[in-house]
């Protein structure tokens, strides 16, 4: 096998708490992922240009530090809900629960101390190319009811032959990732997802600008002002939020002048999704997305289980500091968030992200990064 993985000390959190970090390595191709089980966060994700040349393709820290205090997400797990509650409230099981308001007035990404301010216990490195972190979230957490049992899966390996033939790009690797989790006690909502900023230039560019992006969506979730759906699922047709156009999409800079907020942060809808495979072991892998710089040659093609694709540019983004003197600022970079909708537990038209008591809840994401075709 070319593909290994081993694991380091990465320093320590919350005042002496060790943390690892897990490299993820293919030696034919050079592609290569950090990460540590504070977050269960992709901490680096490098990758090589047309001229073969790597580059780090993700936003991070150079330490541990950077990652407790870090407010954008840089790559971590998010949950037990990823994205907003409106006013963090939901009925579930007849009664109304209350969970942290933390981006008042609502709830953002599982609270003040979500899945991504903790420290994930590292279950097993395989040294084929794959790690899993797990946590057990107490009845409670947050004011989430229940308590749940949860474990991602990360694996790095090769794209199978053929995969990929009308992309538009040559694929490298995969990095697949892998959700499971399980209440043991009573019904609660979850979703997961990985929050990744990606700028496929690799630092040469500050912005994503040049970067073009197609996504598998003929609907978005509409939002009020404040990000919180309507309840309504609106055609992008003739629309800036309509990013369906040929393998490779559209330019990124040139669509940001047509839409209100000069970026995105919406939730599309993902085309071909089956209600009947929700959150179930085995459901098949649909494309969401792609992402190219033509640039740097790279390219980036995400599918997934999940219903949705929330797109967000950057667009608060200001004078992040981050690793190796980099800073990061407005549309530096784009997360590509596969999930449920937002506020899917107060809205009954939307897919379910509830998870009752004894049951499974399973989702995968695929990320497969390559070069452009010439």
């Amino acid at each position: 096998m070319t593909i290994s993985a081993t694991s380091e000390p990465f320093g320590t959190v919350n005042g002496g708490q060790p943390v690892q970090l897990v490299t993820l390595h293919d030696k034919d191709t050079g592609v290569t992922v950090k990460l540590t089980n504070y977050g269960a966060t992709i901490v680096s994700f490098s990758t090589p240009d047309s001229l073969g040349l790597l580059g780090d393709v993700v936003l991070g820290y150079d330490k541990p530090i950077g990652y407790e205090s870090d407010t954008c997400y840089f790559g971590p797990v998010v949950g037990r809900v990823a994205n907003r509650i409106n006013q963090g409230k939901f009925t579930i099981d007849g009664a109304v629960r209350q969970v942290t308001v933390n981006r008042p007035p609502h709830h953002l990404h599982g609270g003040a101390k979500g899945f991504s301010k903790k420290v994930w216990e590292v279950v097993k490195v395989d040294p084929k190319g794959a790690v899993c972190f797990g946590l057990t979230s107490a009845d409670g957490d947050e004011g989430y009811p229940g308590t749940l049992l949860v474990d991602v899966t990360y694996i790095l390996g090769k794209p199978a032959a053929g995969e990929f033939a009308n992309s538009g790009f040559k694929p490298l690797n995969t990095l697949s990732i892998v959700y499971h989790a399980s209440s043991i006690d009573s019904a609660t909502p979850i979703n997961l997802t990985n929050h990744s900023y990606f700028n496929l230039s690799a630092g040469a560019q500050h912005n994503i600008h040049g970067h073009h992006l197609h996504v598998n969506a003929d609907s978005i979730t509409a939002v009020t002002s404040e990000l919180i759906p309507t309840g309504e699922i609106k055609p992008v047709k003739d629309t800036p939020f309509d990013l369906t156009e040929g393998p490779l999409g559209v330019n990124l800079g040139e669509r940001f002048k047509a839409t209100e907020m000069n970026g995105f942060d919406h939730n599309f809808v993902l085309n071909g999704f089956d209600k009947a495979n929700n959150n179930k072991f085995g459901a098949p892998l649909r494309t969401a997305a792609r992402l190219s710089d033509p640039g740097s040659g790279r390219a980036l093609e995400v599918k997934t289980t999940s219903p949705g694709i929330q797109v967000y540019t950057g667009n608060f983004l200001s004078s992040v500091p981050g690793r190796n003197g980099a800073v990061y600022g407005k549309h530096g970079a784009v997360a590509l968030e596969t999930q449920h909708f937002p506020d899917s537990v107060n809205h009954a038209n939307f897919p379910s992200t509830v998870c009752n008591a004894f049951e499974n809840w399973d989702n995968v994401t695929s990320l497969t990064v390559g070069v452009l075709n010439k």
